[in-house]
């Protein structure tokens, strides 16, 4: 199961709103607007088969980012707003040199792709979290959520 496309195509325009609604703004508020709704929208989307979508998802988030970055500064050069606003991110996990990030605070914005799939586990036949005598299983699989 994937992600259907009239909830990709609602996601997109609400992606173009925020990217709207910060124009006139700085870099750090258009990463602060929408962090929280890459977030949202990947971890609604985790449990299906979504990786592709993520990916597709960043294609599109990095044009709409380029395009503000250009209408912010139309008279600098690809090279000085390379320099200025993308940078190497490592944190081991992973790695890319296209992050939007904010010169002054480091802020950056998070890729859709980064975002692990976590698939739904089934509780086994039988088992209830009420039974006393199976506490430590649903212990157990309340830790690995």
């Amino acid at each position: 199961m994937i992600p259907s496309k009239s909830s990709i195509k609602v996601a997109q325009s609400k992606i173009a709103e925020i990217a709207k609604e910060c124009h006139g703004h700085n870099v750090n508020y258009l990463i602060n607007r929408l962090n929280p709704f890459i977030r949202g929208v990947a971890n609604y989307w985790k449990p299906s088969s979504a990786k592709k979508t993520f990916y597709k998802m960043d294609y599109y988030l990095w044009n709409m980012i380029f395009r503000f970055i250009k209408r912010l500064h139309p008279k600098k050069s690809l090279k000085w707003l390379n320099k200025t606003y993308f940078s190497t991110y490592d944190d081991g996990q992973h790695v890319d040199n296209w992050i939007l990030t904010e010169p002054k605070t480091g802020n950056r914005l998070i890729k859709m792709g980064w975002i692990p799939i976590k698939r739904h586990e089934m509780i086994e036949f039988n088992h209830s979290p009420y039974d006393p005598s199976k506490k430590e299983y649903f212990d157990k699989r309340n830790l690995s959520c």
